[in-house]
């Protein structure tokens, strides 16, 4: 079967032919197959939109579209570096299962030994194979991220088309000073003595670059 139509059903019946689980352990893999597929097929990878937007592009951390333009440069690029890491990783996967499937093809005749070798060799191929699903997955999710990154970076460029999208350093003073104002008067209202020192030593420095 190829990788690409494996699922988690395999992966649990693996478990289940494995000896791993006892019986009432087994029973309740068992109950729960249905749910544990659809948890495999349905869990969050990745960031969602909504956080992408909420948690990451805060706009305390971030609050104006130049700051919010460069986070987003920053995230999407993170995410095209792993994408390529992953790329390199699927690669030597196929190339591990090749030479296993051939080493296997190699082990001839019958005993309790060679019978073992056999087995070890087709239990690695599918432990890459598992390997190989969730690097698909988990890729397929780092696209979706260079896309929403993408997205965001272009609606900050309509908002503000005046920022320099060249050199980052451009923008960052004035973001910068917007923060840490923001930041001192949420530490006014919280009554937090060292977020309000921290940011009056930032808000000085670059007082003293003037």
């Amino acid at each position: 079967m190829s990788v690409e139509k494996r699922n988690s059903l395999n992966e649990i019946d693996n478990i289940k032919k494995s000896n791993l689980l006892n019986k009432s352990d087994i029973d309740i893999v068992n109950g729960l197959t249905v749910e544990l597929k659809n948890t495999f097929k349905n869990k969050e990878v990745m960031r969602t939109e909504f956080l992408a937007r909420t948690s990451v592009l805060n706009d305390v951390k971030f609050p104006d579209s130049a700051a919010k333009y460069w986070q987003s440069v920053r995230e999407q690029d993170s995410q095209l570096t792993a994408l390529v890491s992953d790329s390199f990783e699927y690669e030597k996967a196929l190339a591990k299962i090749e030479i296993l499937k051939y080493d296997h093809s190699m082990i001839k005749g019958k005993n309790q030994k060679l019978n073992a070798q056999r087995k070890l060799k087709e239990i690695e191929i599918k432990e890459i194979e598992f390997f190989m699903i969730n690097v698909k997955n988990t890729s397929h999710h780092r696209v979706r991220e260079l896309a929403l990154w993408e997205k965001i970076k272009q609606e900050q460029i309509k908002i503000d088309p005046s920022f320099d999208r060249v050199n980052v350093e451009s923008s960052q003073r004035e973001s910068y000073l917007k923060r840490w104002e923001k930041e001192k008067m949420i530490a006014i209202q919280t009554n937090q003595g060292s977020l309000y020192r921290n940011v009056l030593s930032n808000l000085s420095s670059i007082k003293d670059q003037d």
